[in-house]
C-alpha cells in the first residue's frame, strides 16, 4: 500500500521519500534519475509494478475482552504469536549517500 503521504513525500523530493523509492525499486521499478520530473517517475514506477488502486477499509479495529464482569473480563486473554515488526531488508538506491547507504535492519540507533 502507498499511500497519499508516501506519494507527496515523492513528488516532493523530501528527505524521507528515500525509504519510498527504495520500497518500490525493491518491487522492481526502474530507480529514479536526477533530471526525471518525480511526479512522471512516480507514474511510471506504479505501471511498472503492475500497482493498482484499492479502497482502503479504514484503520480502526476493536478487540474487545468478553465476559459478563471486570473480573471475567480482565482474566480473559486475547494473544498472538509474537514475531519481529515486518520491515524489509532494503538498499537504498543513492550510493553518493555515504553511510546512509545501509539496509533497513542494520541502522545503528545510537551515540
Amino acid at each position: 500500500m502507498l499511500t497519499a503521504r508516501a506519494q507527496a513525500k515523492v513528488t516532493g523530493r523530501e528527505t524521507a521519500a528515500a525509504g519510498v523509492i527504495a520500497r518500490l525499486v525493491a518491487l522492481g521499478a526502474t530507480a529514479p534519475q536526477d533530471d526525471v520530473d518525480p511526479r512522471r517517475w512516480l507514474r511510471e514506477a506504479l505501471h511498472a509494478i503492475g500497482s493498482r488502486r484499492v479502497r482502503h477499509p479504514g484503520n480502526y479495529r476493536y478487540a474487545l475482552r468478553i465476559g459478563r464482569t471486570r473480573g471475567e473480563r480482565t482474566r480473559t486473554v486475547i494473544g498472538m504469536a509474537i514475531g519481529r515488526y515486518p520491515k524489509p531488508d532494503l538498499q537504498l538506491p543513492f550510493p553518493d549517500r555515504g553511510d546512509r547507504h545501509q539496509s533497513a535492519d542494520h541502522r545503528s540507533h545510537g551515540p
